[in-house]
């Protein structure tokens, strides 16, 4: 079951992300940011701090942590590059977490 609202508020992901206490990315996204030529962390957070909800897709529940939410958004980078990005907060909202990071494809997921 999908919803076309976020589920969590950006303003408190972004908040989250600015601290590494507060953040963690996963390996997934680390490669797939990596494919188009993000190559730290640093790089992608820049991309995440444009995030705007004009960039919002669908919030859609998690696959493998029942009972969290995935928010994704879909943006275009300063080099025409479509990115997909899926963000969720932890289970205690401590963290912001980085699901994916990659190529938008135009696929639903």
């Amino acid at each position: 079951m999908e919803k076309f609202k976020p589920h969590y508020e950006l303003r408190k992901i972004k908040a989250l992300f600015c601290s590494e206490d507060t953040r963690e990315v996963t390996q997934t996204s680390r490669v797939g940011a990596a494919s188009l030529g993000y190559m730290d962390v640093e790089d992608m957070l820049s991309i995440i701090e444009l995030l705007t909800g004009k960039h919002f897709f669908k919030s859609m529940p998690a696959q493998s942590k029942p009972g969290l939410w995935q928010d994704v958004y879909k943006v275009t980078d300063e080099s025409e590059n479509r990115i997909y990005i899926k963000l969720q907060l932890s289970f205690d909202k401590k963290k912001a977490v980085l699901i994916q990071f990659k190529e938008d494809t135009g696929g639903g997921d």
